[in-house]
């Protein structure tokens, strides 16, 4: 996969301007091939899927295939040479390497990949949804739905998935399942200092984007997980960055290519890209109709819709043959009641001793229920939308320091109309390192204050440019707000794409205030970004438990600690019972779990599906009861929720833990 990347990347760098005004920034040759790059991982996937070989040998054959035609075509014609001198060029760091600044953010980046690659996954959601989809594929080897009694397995958007499944299988284990955000991470530093650079700014400007980017605290927090937020926020910057762009100059070939790609990878990655898409297209659709008139841009667009739909293609029927909808049963955004919905697992998640922290309790609000959460909102529309907004934003205040926290907390319960007490005691169970609830509170108060500075300035550097994109983040988080997702600190991480694209417009506002600010900024966002790469609540480089790290670090603890580190309480239980089935001798495993146990715990302890392990669930929803393998014939079942209607007759209890219970074949 690197190798592939690469031949692409030299490929689209060794591509010759074809004039002046098709000259682009170094960026967006990388943004190109990352474009290209993930429309093939999707097709390699879905191709393999279709011929029911989705395995680690046929995922190798089609990026081997890539590798040599891409490298044939750019010997053959010059590309690859052109491509190697013009990277070589770009990436000469700027004076500011006289402070060590450009060393610094490598040594950062490389502690991040280390604990991306050191560290199990163990975040909530990757152990309830994102890895157990990722494990029923490579046991199925194939991308068709299972039995499942969580439905967001099959039908939400899967291209982060894919990309993970790529990686475990090549490299044959879970080890690098957090690499796809980590890198994903990378790509939008490359994608918001392509912007700064399209925008006008110089190099030193475009190192400070880099340095606003990659010091955003929620997004290096969730880059050692195997999420999707990091991912969804990638291409929406990237696709950005294309209709930036394309408002300057009309947009090559390849260019065109990728940004059609970008908008396509954003819906198959995460609905909540929605309202950030949203202004983008409407951005790009007044460019084309300026540049093209009504016929054309309207020929463009059906164009652009159509590959959207194309891409979408197999992952929407999937859906439509299973649920009845392309998006499944419910609405398509990942918003309170989806996939990002918190409710009590079947034991509780536990919490740091003497500090709130997350435990993974607080049911996320429909939106129904957040219209209806004070009076006032009943009677006044416009003060729901305003408290809403409101709550968004002061979710990301919460401190490592107990002393502020309590007296923010006093003061938003002063106005419990705008700040219910619901929604401040999710943010008592917040964590400031916690990749589900880390706030981003120096890049607010500074997205805000660039966007006033825009708002109030007008044109200035980077034209009409500045204001348009400052205007699409704006109305991207406001439609955020509108959804209905306010009243619980888990809908945070919907908000990342908002501060992904406001780096570049307080980047260029910093650059106006001349070049000690910039180097300033620069050195203080890399240094803001260093506590949140040491002491990340979960998977820490320095580990200094109770608080604030749930463990010691990532680099000395064991692995299993690492992997229950959300939920210590059910480690010896689970082993326990991947012990007993394993001297039983027992490799077809029942479940009969809900959406919220954490799942790929068992598969992992399990070495399932790799070590010859079979898991089926057996609890399936209404939606996949159909899909049940009459032939699976289970001699274990692990059951949270044990219906005498679901567990076989020639099973008999082995061990009950309270919470969870182990069946196994009567040897009688």
């Amino acid at each position: 996969m690197p190798l592939a990347f690469v031949a692409l990347l030299s490929l689209e760098g060794g591509r010759p301007a074809v004039s002046s005004e098709t000259e682009r920034p170094w960026q967006s040759d990388l943004l190109v091939a990352v474009s290209l790059f993930g429309v093939l991982l999707l097709a390699i996937s879905e191709i393999s899927s279709a011929l029911r070989a989705l395995s680690g040998i046929f995922i190798a054959i089609g990026w081997t295939a890539v590798i040599v035609g891409a490298t044939m075509y750019g010997w053959r014609s010059g590309r690859l040479r052109r491509g190697w001198i013009r990277f070589r060029s770009a990436l000469r760091p700027p004076e500011l390497s006289v402070f060590g600044l450009p060393l610094l953010f490598v040594v950062l980046a490389l502690l991040v990949f280390a604990v991306a690659l050191a560290s199990p996954p163990n975040n909530v959601d990757s152990l309830q949804y994102h890895m157990p989809r990722v494990k029923q594929w490579t046991q199925n080897q194939s991308l068709e739905h299972f039995p499942t009694s969580y439905d967001s397995q099959n039908t939400r958007p899967y291209w982060a998935e894919l990309a993970i499944l790529h990686v475990t299988l090549l490299w044959g284990s879970d080890r690098p399942a957090n690499l796809p955000q980590a890198f994903g991470m990378l790509g939008v530093v490359v994608a918001a200092s392509g912007i700064v650079a399209v925008l006008g700014g110089g190099r030193r400007t475009q190192w400070l984007g880099a340095a606003l980017a990659f010091g955003i605290p929620m997004s290096i927090l969730q880059a050692t997980t195997p999420k999707n937020d990091i991912l969804s926020g990638l291409w929406v910057t990237i696709f950005a960055f294309f209709v930036v762009q394309a408002s300057k100059r009309r947009l090559t070939g390849s260019e065109r290519l990728a940004r059609t790609a970008a908008l396509s990878l954003a819906v198959a990655t995460k609905g909540t890209t929605l309202p950030f898409l949203a202004p983008l297209v409407i951005w790009h659709g007044l460019t084309l109709l300026r540049s093209y008139g009504f016929y054309r841009a309207a020929v463009v667009g059906l164009g652009i819709g159509l590959a959207v739909a194309a891409v979408n293609a197999p992952w929407w029927l999937r859906n439509m043959q299973t649920y009845g909808g392309p998006f499944g049963a419910s609405i398509p955004v990942d918003f309170p009641g989806g996939e990002g919905a918190f409710a009590q697992p079947s034991v509780p998640l536990a919490g740091l001793p003497d500090h709130p922290s997350i435990t993974g309790s607080i049911q996320g609000p429909s939106i129904s229920q957040a219209i209806a959460v004070s009076p006032a909102s009943q009677i006044i529309d416009g003060t729901r939308r305003i408290s809403n907004l409101l709550r968004m934003l002061a979710m990301h205040f919460v401190s490592p320091f107990e002393s502020f926290n309590l007296a923010y907390f006093r003061l938003l319960e002063a106005f419990p109309q705008l700040f219910p007490a619901r929604f401040v005691a999710s943010l008592r169970g917040a964590a400031w390192n916690h990749a589900m609830t880390g706030g981003n509170p120096v890049h607010l108060v500074l997205a805000i204050l660039a966007i006033g500075v825009v708002g109030l300035r007008g044109r200035g550097q980077g034209d009409r440019l500045l204001p348009g994109l400052a205007a699409a983040a704006a109305i991207g988080y406001l439609l955020v707000s509108f959804a209905g997702c306010a009243n619980s600190m888990f809908c945070m991480r919907y908000q990342i794409a908002f501060f992904y694209l406001t780096v570049p417009v307080t980047a260029l506002v910093i650059s106006r205030l001349g070049r000690r600010w910039v180097v300033t900024v620069t050195l203080a966002m890399l240094v803001y970004a260093l506590p949140y790469v040491l002491f990340n609540n979960m998977r820490p480089v320095i580990g200094i438990t109770p608080w604030p790290t749930r463990i010691e670090s990532v680099f000395r603890a064991d692995e299993r600690v690492i992997l229950f580190a959300q939920s210590p309480g059910i480690r010896d239980e689970y082993e326990q019972i991947a012990t007993r089935i394993r001297d039983r001798g027992c490799q077809r495993v029942g479940l009969s779990t809900t959406r919220f146990d954490l799942e790929y715990t068992i598969w992992r302890l399990l070495a399932a599906p790799e070590s010859g392990y079979r898991l089926q669930h057996l609890n399936a929803s209404r939606h996949t009861r159909a899909l049940l393998d009459p032939a699976f014939e289970p001699c274990a079942m692990i059951c949270t929720v044990c219906r005498a209607s679901i567990i076989p007759e020639n099973l008999t209890l082995n061990a009950d833990y309270g919470h969870v219970q182990l069946y196994l074949l009567n040897q009688e």
